[in-house]
């Protein structure tokens, strides 16, 4: 079970209300080994309640953070934990402030941290947990080895023919998500940034580096947007300006 975060920006979903690309991302490249479900709960209004029910029977949990959603993750992974379920913990405050975490209480909650570009990281973790193998060597991984959190070494960038199209049908939530009423989903057309802005976190997770996805592949991905019901499409990209020639 894969969960968005609850907590947005203050307002944000008056303008607009959208469902995590990344979670389904990673649910693409896990699908293959085992039953993955992503829950988009940041628009439900009692999401608590939701994420105690729905947690019973699944044996690893994921939840995405950045710093301002970071403790209420925190209530989520409990619940996960008290319903016998393994978590694991991706996104931009576990990844940058992942050695802070693993020497905190926080740690007790948190049996995995996937750290950076996570879909080659949170399979490998899928493929070792399904075959009761030990997590050591997976790179990109902070993981429990006796009392203390170990990091190994990050993984390199995936190359962008390896990044397999998002599973929309993994989605357990799939409606509520709108821009000025119509329908909506996100789609990316690349990744990173060449720019050092102090203000931004993007280097830190990705580096200085732009990958670019090939148009093909984009218009496949709109297209599965849209039949999954997209009335509009919303762009991600972390400088979508970047590259405007070859765009």
């Amino acid at each position: 079970m894969l969960l968005s975060s609850p907590v947005v920006q203050l307002d944000f979903d008056r303008i607009a209300r959208v469902p995590n690309l990344g979670l389904a991302s990673l649910a693409a490249h896990v699908d293959d080994l085992c039953t993955v479900h992503v829950a988009d709960i940041h628009g439900l209004k009692d999401h608590r309640n939701y994420v105690e029910k729905i947690v019973k029977g699944y044996d690893l949990v994921g939840i995405t953070a950045m710093s301002f959603q970071y403790q209420e993750a925190l209530v989520l992974a409990k619940m996960a934990k008290d319903a016998g379920a393994e978590t694991v913990f991706g996104g931009y405050h576990p990844t940058l402030a992942a050695e802070e975490i693993g020497k905190s209480p926080d740690a007790r909650l948190i049996d995995y941290i996937v750290r950076g570009e996570g879909e080659a990281t949170f399979r490998e973790l899928v493929a070792a947990k399904s075959t009761g193998k030990s997590p050591e060597g997976i790179l990109g991984l902070s993981y429990h080895e006796g009392e203390r959190m170990v990091h190994s070494p990050p993984r390199p960038l995936l190359g962008v023919e390896e990044i397999r199209l998002p599973n929309r049908d993994c989605r357990l939530i799939t409606k509520g998500f709108y821009s000025f009423d119509v329908p909506i989903d996100c789609v990316e057309t690349s990744r990173g940034c060449t720019q050092g802005c102090k203000f931004c976190s993007i280097n830190l997770m990705y580096g200085r580096h732009f990958r670019r996805f090939s148009i093909e592949r984009v218009i496949e991905d709109i297209r599965d947007a849209e039949a999954h019901g997209a009335g509009s499409i919303f762009f991600p990209d972390d400088n979508i300006t970047l590259d405007t020639p070859a765009a």
